[in-house]
């Protein structure tokens, strides 16, 4: 899926807090930084956190027992209406007991039921949200698998409803306590209790966002997929075009480490079927045009494009503002 649809442009990676509001609270990247990229001030601390490869080329910070990172104001986030989400590694699993299992962020009140538990990992390696002592919305499969899994979490206080997406997809729902907690936390990494035996997670953590709302379906779908493809429907051009002197014309912002792939095909029969598939040519930052390559000599009057928009990282993105293709006189 691709960030915006909108009819004068084609956008990739990550809504930015204009295209998602005011909501983006903080945004947190763990590349061997804690500073908050939303420019809400709620920079982080580290502690004890080392560094691995992250899921998009860059750092990431690796967790382990005593390891976190402390954000003072979280909890003003993150103690009612809110969305938790960011990209994880883990190989552990947790415990079945949730006031003993790992997490990801908030606090065990013990003795009471005034907490909350954002991404507790259980004893099968699932990942769940839960409030107080309310039911638990839990993956209904294990992300301890060692591989990247993008995990979001939401909450709505007014009547409980928890919502649990990995990879973009919602994976289980349900409702459980209502109106949050008022007792304070402040990490990324752990679960704390006030008790004093807080829980830790163990593996990696990259792009971390949180939001002052609850995200969409389609929203949380976005922030798990940072590249995209575009299908136009067919051109209908009134003379035909000889497909061996075609280029595609374009506007397009093409930030270092992104990449615009554009595919060009032809219906020669004019049944609306692809005919013929041209080579697949890359948009160039700094100029407007490129030769389509491939398709030989063949006169058609109905071209469609496949574009397709990469990123390294989801905070950079292609932009197309206009593209079409036209015969090189």
């Amino acid at each position: 899926s691709v960030g915006s649809r909108q009819p004068d442009t084609i956008r990739l990676g990550y809504p930015t807090s204009s295209e998602f509001g005011s909501s983006l609270a903080g945004y947190w990247h763990f590349d061997g930084s804690a500073e908050d990229a939303s420019g809400n001030g709620l920079d982080g601390t580290e502690s004890g956190v080392g560094t691995g490869f992250g899921v998009f080329g860059t750092p990431s910070y690796l967790f382990g027992s005593g390891d976190h990172v402390e954000v003072p104001g979280i909890d003003g986030i993150h103690s009612g209406t809110s969305t938790l989400t960011m990209w994880i590694r883990t190989s552990s699993k947790g415990d079945f007991t949730y006031w003993q299992a790992p997490g990801l962020s908030g606090v065990e009140e013990a003795g009471g039921g005034n907490d909350i538990f954002w991404g507790w990992i259980d004893g099968s390696g699932r990942i769940g949200l839960k409030v107080g002592g309310g039911p638990s919305a839990k993956s209904p499969t294990a992300i301890d698998d060692g591989q990247w899994h993008h995990v979001a979490l939401t909450y709505r206080a007014t009547d409980g409803r928890a919502r649990v997406y990995v990879d973009g997809e919602m994976v289980n729902q349900t409702t459980t306590a209502t109106g949050g907690t008022t007792t304070p936390f402040s990490s990324i990494g752990r679960i704390e209790d006030t008790g004093g035996t807080t829980d830790y997670f163990n593996g990696q953590i990259d792009e971390v966002r949180s939001y002052d709302r609850v995200l969409t379906s389609d929203e949380a779908e976005d922030l798990a997929e940072p590249n995209g493809t575009i299908r136009t429907g067919w051109k209908n051009d009134s003379t035909a075009l000889d497909a061996s002197q075609l280029s595609v014309q374009y506007s397009a912002d093409i930030p270092i480490g992104t990449a615009i792939n554009v595919t060009v095909h032809a219906d020669t029969s004019g049944d609306g079927s692809i005919d013929r598939t041209s080579d697949t040519v890359t948009l160039e930052p700094g100029r407007n045009s490129v030769p389509v390559e491939g398709f030989g000599s063949f006169d058609a009057s109905r071209y469609k494009l496949v574009i397709d928009l990469k990123t390294v990282a989801p905070t950079k993105t292609p932009v197309v503002y206009q593209i079409g293709v036209t015969e090189d006189s």
